[in-house]
């Protein structure tokens, strides 16, 4: 399982630089950065994958779930978070891992808790979240463990994840199980005031429709800020279909395809770009929980990350990722231009969105993330082969795509011998540097790339770039 703690340092410090390669020929003037093709990567080999996908799965015996023998100790934490991670990647089925889960999970009535406790007991509630939404018979057989959470655990946050388990599909008792939580919000609401606030927008969400009913064309016209380029990312509702985007320049000019240089004729020119993405949370969880689909509504795009070296590139691909931050996250230069820092209050974020947007909950989302403490979202491609991640077979439509924990993610495709054949990140990374520099007058100092990402949800994302497509066409 890849060291979260010491991935978020080197990120966020952008230490080192993109490694040697083939030369791909987009440089980035005044950035010292070059993205290049990767040489042959041995982690992306077949037998290396092979290797990969065998060390998680060694995990993945009977013996490994056994609590008296692994105690939930500081000792035992580490075996226990690489279980449990292995168990969302391969999803095994066996009767100890179904006794595990049913003696983990009663420590959500626990009044206090050590924090390695904390911590595997919120792990294991994403896991059973995920194996929740995978088949009818883990189904019945985890829905008693959420009802007995929602109805005696004193802790909001635990409360939130049962409660939106069972508020994920379309059970006929959602609407007891949400009054039953409101019923006991006076105790609730006396726990962490982060916690406090989690299960606050849980419990909004439910109640809101998955989609607004206010027209998309209003984003398709909307500049956030003036100069700064705009990423739009179209999902689906439930994430279980390919992202789709579109990319506008700071004069608000939507971006082209780089046209073949044998086919320079106008209708190749006018032709708009756009990549698929993924959306997918690998657990499946909603956007107000960690390690969830990437919320709707907008980031403050900030540069690239550099990878330094291979060392994470099965989470995280070879190529740079797309910085982002969400309002309320420290780090950022400038969130709106000519402000320094980040943005505190829901009055300023909405200024960011168009007029009727306002007040549309989804437009919110990543203020509220941001609220709430979350951080760290990307864009980045992926290293693992497709075949890593069991549960994408229910996933037909995100076929080659891999499931995130948090983020966006782009395709890397390599064949036996981990040469790069093809992928979306340098597209996305060249485009992004494109737009900036054709917002820039030629005298101006080029600067890094700055702009926002605007995260939608909608009934088709296809057809909405499709739309697009056909009027920038015509006119």
């Amino acid at each position: 399982m890849p060291d979260f703690k010491r991935l978020s340092r080197l990120l966020l410090c952008g230490l080192g630089s993109v490694g040697m390669g083939l030369s791909l020929g987009l440089s980035f003037p005044g950035t010292a950065q070059e993205i290049a093709l990767p040489p042959p990567i041995s982690k992306a080999t077949e037998a290396e994958r092979l290797r990969h996908q065998a060390e998680q799965e060694a995990y993945l015996t009977p013996d490994r779930y056994d609590l008296r023998r692994y105690p939930l100790t500081p000792e035992q934490e580490a075996h226990w978070r690489r279980n449990l991670w292995a168990t969302a990647l391969r999803e095994p089925d066996f009767p100890e891992l179904e006794t595990a889960l049913e003696t983990i999970l009663p420590l959500s009535f626990v009044t206090s808790l050590t924090e390695t406790e904390q911590r595997i007991l919120e792990m294991t509630l994403q896991v059973s979240y995920q194996f929740y939404g995978r088949s009818d018979r883990w189904r019945d057989r985890l829905s008693p463990q959420f009802e007995q959470i929602v109805t005696w655990s004193p802790h909001p946050r635990w409360v939130a994840m049962a409660i939106s388990a069972l508020g994920a599909r379309e059970n006929p008792d959602r609407q007891v199980w949400i009054d039953r939580v409101k019923t006991r919000l006076p105790a609730l609401l006396k726990g962490d005031e982060n916690d406090r606030l989690l299960l606050d927008l849980t419990l909004r969400d439910l109640a809101e429709p998955v989609l607004p009913a206010e027209a998309i064309e209003e984003w398709l016209e909307w500049q956030v800020a003036p100069g700064e380029l705009q990423l739009l990312v179209f999902c689906g509702p439930d994430r279980s279909q390919l992202c789709q985007t579109l990319l506008k320049d700071g004069q608000g000019r939507w971006v082209s395809s780089t046209p073949d240089r044998d086919q320079r004729d106008q209708r190749d020119q006018r032709d708009l770009w756009s990549v698929p993405l993924a959306g997918r949370s690998l657990h499946g969880l909603p956007w107000y929980l960690s390690r969830d689909e990437t919320p709707q509504g907008v980031y403050r795009l900030e540069g690239f990350i550099p990878q330094p070296d291979t060392d994470f590139f099965y989470a995280y691909g070879f190529f740079p990722l797309v910085n982002l931050f969400v309002p309320h996250e420290p780090g950022v230069e400038r969130f709106v231009p000519g402000q320094p820092g980040t943005i505190d209050t829901l009055g300023e974020y909405q200024t960011l969105l168009p007029p009727r947007w306002r007040s549309v909950w989804a437009a919110q989302e990543s203020y509220w993330a941001g609220q709430s403490g979350r951080s760290l979202f990307r864009i980045h491609g992926t290293g693992e082969a497709t075949h890593f991640f069991v549960n994408a077979d229910r996933f037909p439509q995100l076929n080659g795509w891999n499931p995130a924990i948090g983020c966006l993610s782009a395709r890397e495709v390599y064949d036996a011998q981990g040469n790069f054949i093809e992928g979306d990140m340098p597209k996305i990374l060249e485009a992004l540097q494109r737009a900036q520099n054709a917002t820039v007058s030629p005298k101006s100092p080029v600067r890094a790339v700055t702009g926002y990402v605007i995260v939608l949800n909608v009934a088709d994302p296809k057809a909405i770039v499709q739309q697009v497509r056909e009027n920038h066409r015509k006119s």
